[in-house]
């Protein structure tokens, strides 16, 4: 006997409102408010607009995340919010019930839209949706306060480039400044004329962005020009300035007065950063001579330092063995930074600062030879928090890798081992022999299993710099991976 499931007068009441092609905000001012959440995912999935936009009149929470139900944000749909925005900020007498404070645009895996359950409690659907920094808790008297975007930005210098939605956005607040502030969390910046820098940053409330990375050919002038923006993210806790993969090494060495000027003045805005924990440079030889200026004013400790691909001096190797801001880090990355130029003592000074807490450690491409590995051992072998260690890309003999291994022993938190062939691997024009490759590395895992129990380890080659690949061994054959 089949027994057909009857809907309930909840679904029945939904499937009623989902039907109006002419959805208005007078037939959701009665509905309750443990049905906007079912509601608006089911008039999300089915693509009903209309609905959707006049939702956003009478919205009964503070936030309303539309970025989570989406893997990009989409043009029409954002395009019917922020109409339903402007419905709300042009009524004189809002709905009695809306208590919309922020539309959410970013991007985000949450699972609340599935997980909510119902609840006539407003504050089970608040508590995973509300992020307290951004909703205005006690607003003054009499002044309205402007609605709020959360988005997450990536600004390009030509529109093109950008997402369509983002440019809607952009020109949308632009017309709207005052009534509108835009909050972005995460932040990624190409270069820019300083006009346009301008027009897009003076839209965004600074002090919410948290993550700001800078990519692409930037010159010291517009770094400099930059560093007025940086001061006013007070909040900032992650900065990465990067070259792109084409141009990485586009931040030439000061050469004259003024560029040293515009150093300063960029790098004189990190005093402002109070929160900053996570700091990565690529590819900025700029740097050189002048890490202090960078890490010297930072007012709280480093939990991520990342300086790859930098061109570094031997003045801020002795800067950083004391600086009071590494002391908590707990990932170093120093790819890229030719260790092999430098005195012998420079980087195992460096170590000992942070033998307490480091986690993760990489020094891949470096040109380290026998005797550093040899220096940065007794340091090495007193990082008990170790989980990673990269010495991919460095020529380094099958002796130095054994005494490698065996100073790792202690390090029972390993989980992953990036080593470099041995140096016997290569003939003398640097032609790796593969069947030698792979009698060496079962050398080395026999080594290693003696003294622990590995977890992942790899030998590779040197990456080739046409084709990117390199031959990696583990407890298999060697075979080909492409980066």
């Amino acid at each position: 006997m089949n027994v057909q499931v009857l809907p309930t007068l909840v679904q029945l009441a939904k499937e009623s409102l989902l039907k109006k092609e002419n959805l208005s905000i007078s037939d959701l001012e009665d509905l309750p408010g443990e049905l906007f959440p079912s509601l608006f995912k089911e008039a999300f999935d089915s693509r009903k607009l209309t609905i959707l936009r006049a939702m956003v009149a009478v919205w009964p929470f503070p936030v309303l995340p539309l970025g989570s139900l989406m893997v990009t944000l989409d043009w029409k749909t954002t395009v019917a919010m922020l109409d339903g925005l402007d419905d709300l900020l042009a009524m004189k007498v809002p709905s009695r019930r809306c208590k919309l404070q922020v539309l959410d645009l970013r991007i985000m895996c949450q699972n609340f839209w599935i997980a909510w359950a119902g609840t006539e409690e407003e504050s089970s659907f608040l508590d995973v949706i509300a992020d307290k920094r951004t909703l205005v808790k006690h607003p003054r008297s009499g002044v309205k306060q402007p609605m709020k975007v959360s988005v997450f930005l990536s600004l390009r210098s030509c529109t093109g480039d950008m997402d369509k939605s983002l440019v809607y956005l952009l020109r949308w607040a632009r017309q709207r400044k005052g009534s509108v502030q835009l909050l972005c969390e995460k932040m990624d910046i190409w270069p820019l004329s300083y006009c346009s820098l301008s027009e897009y940053l003076d839209l965004v409330q600074l002090d919410s962005v948290e993550e700001l990375e800078l990519k692409g050919e930037w010159s010291m002038r517009s770094l400099a020009h930059f560093g007025v923006y940086i001061r006013q993210m007070r909040n900032l806790s992650k900065f990465f300035l990067s070259a792109s993969k084409e141009t990485k090494q586009c931040f030439n060495p000061p050469s004259s007065k003024l560029t040293r000027v515009y150093i300063d003045k960029f790098t004189s805005q990190f005093s402002h950063l109070g929160c900053l924990r996570h700091l990565g440079l690529n590819g900025v030889n700029f740097l050189r001579d002048h890490l202090e200026n960078v890490l010297g004013g930072l007012k709280t400790p480093l939990e991520t330092l990342s300086l790859t691909n930098c061109l570094l001096s031997p003045k801020d190797f002795k800067y950083l063995s004391e600086c009071p801001n590494i002391g908590q880090l707990k990932h170093l990355n120093l790819s890229g930074v030719q260790l092999f130029f430098l005195p012998p003592q420079s980087f195992p000074a460096v170590l000992e600062r942070v033998t307490g807490t480091l986690q993760t450690l990489d020094l891949e491409g470096c040109l380290t030879k026998d005797f550093q590995v040899n220096m940065l051992l007794p340091a090495l072998s007193r990082c008990s928090q170790l989980t990673r260690i990269n010495f991919y890309d460095n020529r380094i003999s099958l002796q130095a890798l054994k005494d490698l291994l065996l100073h790792t022993a202690n390090l029972s938190q390993l989980t992953m081992e990036l080593y470099p062939a041995p140096r016997e691997s290569y003939q003398e024009d640097g032609v790796l022999l593969n069947e030698r490759f792979a009698q060496l590395c079962s050398q080395l895992m026999d080594t290693l299993r003696a003294i622990r129990e590995p977890k992942i380890v790899l030998f590779s080659s040197i990456s080739c710099p046409f084709c990117r690949s390199r031959l990696v061994c583990d407890l298999g054959p060697p075979v080909f991976f492409f980066e």
